[in-house]
């Protein structure tokens, strides 16, 4: 019985060593994980690459150029302040772009910087003489051009080789409305008109490489009939022109429309809730693929944007592991949409895509509980989860370097679902491309814009 006991009370006390070892390497890991410094500095994970281009400014011949948009203190105009790709620490010494005041439009090889000039506000401009584009060198600040559009018009975007900007006669995609393509010296190319595109929705529409085709995703819009019905994918042709073409997506639902139920606050009392259902697009980077990230069930489908045909639709599911072998595991149920869901899309170099989204139900007091879906890579080929990460976490941007090893994630730093405001604390995240492993962290106060560059000038 004594031995049995000394036993018992040593295999005891071994066990207590183990779980303060666990103990002791779970709070050292934690002390390294802490919160970066919000200027200029960020984290590494453990055993990621060291910190590089800290001093001078890195060649990014074969490297993403990574900038942030912030304001210059005092003037009020934006600068993009380039960031070192895997520390995410600010570059000091390398130039920053100088898009200086209002809407600005890089691009994608950085290549050629689009902003506009004029006196008045952009809601108060009445005649094409009220705004002047200026098209300028990226890298030197040099002057291209300088134009009139043919109409009061917004810039929406330039094509990646910068050869081609794209106006439209609304801010938001809202419509029907005129959308014109100009070359970067300002002459028009051509003029089409764009349906209806759901309001308040993140971007449904892509220009390709070159400024000749550009795709949109028609989302239908009632105030009498309730959705959500299938989208249409509409397809241009710029260079041509002719009928654009138009192929309805049966398994792709989407759109906005009224609910029954009303707000009761001072300011709306009785104004309808809205409900939307936005998929999310991606481009695949050689620009033959498209993929779209269903809003209302766990799916991928993807076109072949060179036929404007559907590939296939493919249901997302994870590996499966010995509990689905022998059928133990249980289903989850869908979850309910209430007023909205959102979905968003990346296209990775290494040919996965990756989906993340929000859903949301609005109360009558016109607050709205939001519910954040993390991100997920998906296996495009067959629809299979790979990695998930971020769960319960906002996300305003994510972009995936040309290498296909990173991720660049972009929201609040907090998974708490409130809405951010203007000093609210957001962090930049590297992830590993193929686990989603956090590999870098930085915290910025509020909300910036970004580009990645995949290409220097030449």
């Amino acid at each position: 019985m004594q031995a049995g006991g000394l036993s018992r009370r040593r295999r005891a006390g071994s066990a207590r060593l183990l779980l303060c070892a666990i103990v002791a390497v779970v709070v050292a890991s934690c002390a390294d994980s802490a919160s970066p410094a919000e200027h200029g500095a960020a984290s590494l994970a453990p055993g990621s690459e060291a910190p590089r281009g800290q001093s001078g400014c890195p060649s990014h011949a074969a490297s993403s150029r990574l900038y942030l948009a912030d304001r210059s203190a005092g003037s009020g105009s934006y600068r993009l302040i380039q960031i070192d790709p895997l520390t995410l620490a600010d570059l000091p010494d390398c130039p920053t772009i100088e898009p200086g005041h209002g809407a600005w439009r890089l691009s994608a090889d950085g290549s050629t910087l689009v902003t506009y000039e004029s006196s008045r506000t952009w809601n108060s401009w009445t005649k094409p003489e009220d705004i002047t584009f200026v098209v300028r060198d990226a890298a030197t600040g040099a002057e291209r051009a300088r134009f009139h559009p043919p109409e009061v018009t917004y810039l929406q975007d330039v094509s990646p080789d910068g050869s081609r900007i794209l106006l439209s006669e609304t801010g938001f995609s809202v419509g029907p409305s005129r959308w014109f393509l100009l070359d970067d010296g300002g002459a028009l190319l051509t003029t089409f008109q764009v349906d209806e595109l759901m309001a308040f929705s993140r971007r449904l529409w892509w220009l390709d490489s070159d400024g000749r085709q550009l795709g949109r995703l028609i989302v239908p819009r009632s105030d009498t009939e309730a959705g959500p019905w299938p989208a249409t994918l509409v397809v241009h042709d710029l260079e041509n022109g002719g009928t654009p073409v138009a192929l309805p997506l049966p398994s792709v639902f989407a759109g906005h429309w009224q609910t029954e139920r009303r707000l009761r606050i001072r300011q709306c009392d009785g104004c309808p809730i809205w409900t939307r259902m936005a998929p999310g697009l991606a481009v695949s980077p050689d620009g033959q693929r498209l993929a779209v990230a269903h809003a209302d069930a766990d799916a991928l489908t993807l076109v072949d944007l060179d036929r404007v045909a559907v590939d296939r639709t493919v249901a997302l599911h994870q590996p499966p592991d010995l509990l689905d072998l022998l059928g133990l595991r249980p289903r989850p149920a869908h979850a309910k949409v209430l007023d909205g869901v959102e979905r968003q899309a990346v296209f990775g170099a290494n040919g996965r895509v990756y989906v993340w989204g929000n859903v949301w139900e609005a109360g009558e007091d016109g607050r709205q509980d939001v519910r954040r879906l993390g991100l997920r890579a998906i296996d495009a080929t067959d629809g299979r989860i790979l990695a998930e990460a971020l769960d319960g976490h906002a996300i305003d941007w994510i972009e995936a370097s040309a290498d296909g090893a990173n991720l660049y994630a972009f929201g609040p730093s907090n998974a708490s679902g409130e809405t951010p405001g203007p000093s609210s604390i957001y962090a930049l995240r590297r992830l590993d491309a193929g686990t989603l492993r956090i590999m870098a962290e930085r915290e910025i106060r509020g909300f910036r814009e970004h580009v990645l560059l995949e290409e220097a000038s030449p």
